[in-house]
């Protein structure tokens, strides 16, 4: 089965270094967006096997942008990664369906690890897209 993928990041940095991370691992990128309302439209329409979210961005954080996600899909793979994730906003992330919390700096093998962990690769966790 293939796995695809939308990517919701405001930073174009890490959008595009989390889509080539994917690809790596045999995700296919449908839908890349800045803000968490056009990511959420994004998810909804295309309905993909994972969502790679940051909390912090404009518009909406990640937070309000995953219910926006899980009142239309609750078979997508939600993994936020973030700097700005603490205990006080992880158990509301857990709470409204996020599966898999990293913190930024993230290395590509901690995002392969999350990926096996949600059985979307079988690629060996030591390999990353940088190899």
């Amino acid at each position: 089965m293939e796995h695809t993928a939308v990517v919701i990041d405001d930073s174009k940095v890490f959008r595009f270094r989390f889509a080539r991370t994917l690809e790596y691992h045999g995700i296919r990128i449908v839908g890349l967006a800045d803000n968490g309302v056009l990511g959420a439209e994004q998810v909804n329409s295309l309905q993909p096997s994972l969502v790679i979210l940051d909390y912090e961005m404009p518009v909406c954080n990640g937070l309000e942008c995953a219910r926006m996600i899980r009142t239309v899909n609750r078979d997508t793979k939600i993994i936020v990664i973030s700097a700005s994730v603490t205990p006080d906003t992880a158990l509301p992330l857990m709470e409204a369906g996020v599966n898999s919390i990293l913190v930024k700096p993230v290395s590509d093998t901690k995002l392969a690890e999350a990926l096996t962990r949600l059985n979307l690769t079988d690629k060996p966790m030591s390999q990353t897209a940088y190899a």
